[in-house]
């Protein structure tokens, strides 16, 4: 009988076969997936037989991986930072949380009270930016936002999954709109590809991802001003407002930011030394 390693491998040497990359763990995903495994336990059980019932499921997550569907949407979750988030409702999908975001969070924290403390998050998605945040910071409320029914019903799942329903308001408005302030931190990850970056874009990001999530305008940075604008009316004194940028856009974003009031504005770089997070605060 086939062990848990053997379907893995399998699963993996078939991979090598697309036409598209594949990271070196996918066929363990998919296994630990349908076996209802931590993948920390996986190696520990290598040698336990793979059930029987299970192959045809994991030949349909294989044959949907193969036509270049994201691995995220193919097994209903992801990983980010430190816990599991759904990414795909019965209605629709949200955009896959990727770990250069990881540093939108990082730098929130850095500037969230050591003390209660109320944090935005414009455009919520799965929740896992405001989600890791509240987490984080255990005294902290927050307010979530997002046009779309589908990213608000997946943040509510996720948000009550980890136990933080009870700290968190969802909203369906575009960007702070009726939203009462005072915030002490204000973050958001915008869509902010150029019309020309989408076009441009591998398929397997272009062909499933939600365009609206990825997409700011013909340039990426229209949806900084409005943005930036409301977050100031909203932040108290001394509060930040956080955005994650692409890679090219940093110059105009700070600029953006100044223009709408804020000081100390600066920009973070990600692990990839690409410029990825602009920060500025209300005085």
């Amino acid at each position: 009988m086939p062990t848990l390693r053997d379907a893995w491998q399998k699963v993996q040497k078939s991979l090598e076969n697309a036409p598209f990359l594949v990271a070196p763990r996918e066929g363990q995903a998919m296994v630990t997936h349908l076996c209802g495994l931590a993948p920390r336990d996986l190696l520990a059980r290598a040698h336990t037989p793979f059930p029987e019932e299970l192959a045809y499921h994991l030949d349909r997550l294989l044959a949907r991986r193969m036509t270049g569907e994201p691995l995220a949407y193919v097994l209903g979750h992801t990983p980010f930072r430190t816990h599991d988030w759904q990414v795909v409702a019965p209605s629709g999908r949200v955009l896959i949380p990727r770990p250069d975001t990881e540093i939108l969070i990082a730098e929130a924290l850095l500037v969230m009270p050591r003390a209660g403390g109320r944090v935005a998050d414009i455009g919520v998605g799965s929740g896992c930016v405001l989600g890791s945040v509240l987490d984080e910071a255990p005294t902290a409320r927050g307010v979530g936002t997002d046009i779309s029914a589908v990213a608000l019903a997946l943040a509510a799942h996720n948000l009550s999954r980890l136990g933080l329903a009870h700290r968190t308001q969802l909203v369906a408005t575009p960007f702070l709109d009726g939203v009462d302030g005072p915030f002490d931190v204000i973050v958001s990850n915008p869509p902010y590809l150029s019309d020309a970056d989408y076009d441009a874009l591998e398929p397997q990001v272009r062909d499933w991802e939600p365009r609206d999530a990825l997409v700011g305008g013909p340039t990426g940075t229209e949806p900084y001003p409005l943005l930036a604008a409301q977050a100031h009316a909203k932040l108290q004194p001394g509060g930040w407002l956080l955005v994650e940028i692409g890679a090219t856009q940093a110059v105009a974003v700070e600029g953006i930011l100044r223009g709408a009031g804020f000081a100390a504005v600066a920009t973070r770089p990600d692990l990839a030394g690409r410029p990825r997070v602009v920060k500025g605060q209300k005085i």
